[in-house]
């Protein structure tokens, strides 16, 4: 028998006036709220991502991060935004570690930590020539003196966002970490509005929102609208909260749509960066 307390996830996909499982489903973003507060500064703690609170990265991964931060972007002038919380890159295979928090480490000067529904706000209200960096966690050979870490990359310009994928490897020389090597994606243009053309993304590998004991407990039911970017790829360059809910479902919600996968919108049967909005559906059960 199903507790009284259970939290039922129901995931819906759509694209603004594209029909779903035979309803048709709008969402208009300039009608819903988001959260407009940019909150620049290095915080302490753990972070509370997703109404839950993450391990803090130790100081032997902190300072290898550092280092490819300098290393990537050795003369930058202007803020480094990176987000809060590792990121995940394969939930399959991911250990149940594999998200910590950065709160509190010493990243780069130039460095400042924003959660999800801050970064985009943060982005695009400075120069053109800041970028928003998500890192996974370091992914240690056996003899922990080689790592790998994966990174994505967005930067705002007058015409759009602007983004690519990264992979580092990186060897600890003379108690230094040090990049050995990397390779880049190429950069990619300005997403599209799904529409006309533009063939919408398809959902291939979906990661289910895990709801936050709060919210389970007050049995809180609705549903989260996010804007999600999807680039050539599949893979979910950015999200953004249009429609939240309380007690951590917004977060929850973020976390889960930040990790799936699709196959690729296409414009004239190529592969193109999109724009597109899907829900996620809390119901109290």
């Amino acid at each position: 028998m199903r507790p009284r307390n259970a939290l039922l996830v129901v995931v819906l996909l759509f694209a603004a006036g594209t029909p779903v499982h035979g309803r048709t489903e709008a969402s208009d973003p300039q009608a819903v709220g988001r959260d407009d507060q940019s909150r620049p500064g290095v915080a302490k703690g753990a972070s509370p991502a997703a109404g839950r609170t993450f391990l803090p990265i130790s100081d032997d991964d902190a300072s290898l991060l550092r280092a490819v931060l300098s290393e990537r972007f050795p003369s930058w002038p202007a803020r480094v935004f990176v987000f809060d919380t590792t990121a995940v890159l394969d939930p399959a295979t991911a250990r149940p570690d594999s998200q910590r928090s950065l709160r509190g480490s010493d990243l780069g000067r130039n460095v400042t930590l924003v959660t999800s529904r801050e970064a985009l706000v943060a982005l695009s209200r400075s120069q053109d020539s800041a970028v928003l960096i998500e890192l996974t966690l370091p992914q240690h050979e056996t003899d922990r003196h080689h790592a790998t870490v994966n990174y994505k990359v967005m930067r705002y310009t007058p015409t759009g966002y602007r983004f690519l994928r990264g992979t580092v490897t990186v060897a600890l020389q003379n108690e230094q970490w040090t990049m050995t090597n990397r390779h880049e994606s190429a950069e990619s243009g300005s997403p599209l509005r799904v529409g006309g053309d533009v063939k919408p993304p398809k959902l291939v590998k979906r990661v289910e929102a895990t709801p936050t004991p709060e919210a389970v407990q007050s049995r809180i039911s609705g549903i989260v609208i996010i804007e999600v970017l999807v680039d050539e790829t599949g893979h979910v360059g950015d999200a953004r909260v249009l429609k939240p809910l309380p007690f951590g479902l917004d977060a929850a919600a973020l976390t889960a749509v930040r990790q799936w996968e699709f196959s690729p919108g296409t414009l004239n049967g190529k592969p193109v960066p999109v724009l597109y909005n899907v829900t996620v559906q809390f119901i109290a059960k």
